[in-house]
């Protein structure tokens, strides 16, 4: 398992708008990715996919208030059949990958498409809690062209949360040493309008946080 978060490379910054009830995270990391491709060593499609994968997984984990693991995996019958990320309530995380090397290898380095690179297959996130004999699981098939997208889907499927979400990383398609990851994710409150118009202001300002979120890009600097 890689190290807990380092707190001067790595950061979850939690935010709320204050004209609307809309929360956030928006999570960088770099000691955290970096130790984990540097660990395993695989080749860079599978490094990115795994990078924004492990982005993604801080920040839904730090939604939800845990004692004991979040775990995303996906499963798929493409190239890369399996990803998996755990990450305890202390912030220590395990990431790992199973692929078909050739097969992976064969695909353009530009590839996003998760299609392309996972088939079909399902998304799933489990906490498992330490404290108590119970766990929350939330299954679904793999429906959308990227992760993000994939999550999206997710989440619509879902009557817990409503959320947008974005995710980046730092070394895209290319042999890199330097690994930085990073994800943004909008969660809408409960609504806590008593009228139609308030009702729908906050409507409003949550098809425009989302607007805005889709023109979003993160600088992942050093």
């Amino acid at each position: 398992m890689a190290n807990p978060i380092d707190p001067i490379s790595d950061f979850v910054l939690p935010f709320q708008l204050e004209k609307a009830p809309i929360r956030g995270r928006l999570v960088r990391l770099k000691t955290s990715v970096q130790d984990i491709v540097q660990r395993h060593q695989y080749p860079p499609l599978v490094n990115r996919l795994l990078e924004e994968l492990v982005a993604l997984s801080t920040a839904l984990a730090s939604l939800f208030k845990f004692e004991g693991v979040f775990a995303l995996q996906i499963n798929g019958n493409g190239p890369v059949r399996l990803m998996v990320v755990d990450m305890t309530h202390e912030g220590g995380i395990r990431a790992c990958a199973r692929f078909d090397e050739e097969a992976v290898l064969k695909l353009p380095l530009a590839t996003t498409s998760v299609h392309q690179i996972l088939g079909t297959g399902y998304l799933a996130f489990t906490i498992i809690q330490n404290t108590i004999d119970d766990r929350y699981q939330g299954i679904v098939e793999l429906n959308g062209s990227t992760l993000s997208e994939c999550l999206h889907h997710f989440f619509r499927q879902s009557d817990q949360l409503e959320a947008g979400i974005v995710v980046f990383s730092k070394a895209e398609n290319i042999h890199s040493s330097d690994h930085v990851a990073a994800a943004l994710i909008l969660q809408r409150m409960p609504v806590t309008g008593v009228t139609f118009d308030a009702i729908e202001a906050e409507n409003d300002a949550w098809l425009r946080s989302l607007s805005i979120l889709g023109t979003a890009s993160l600088v992942l600097g050093r």
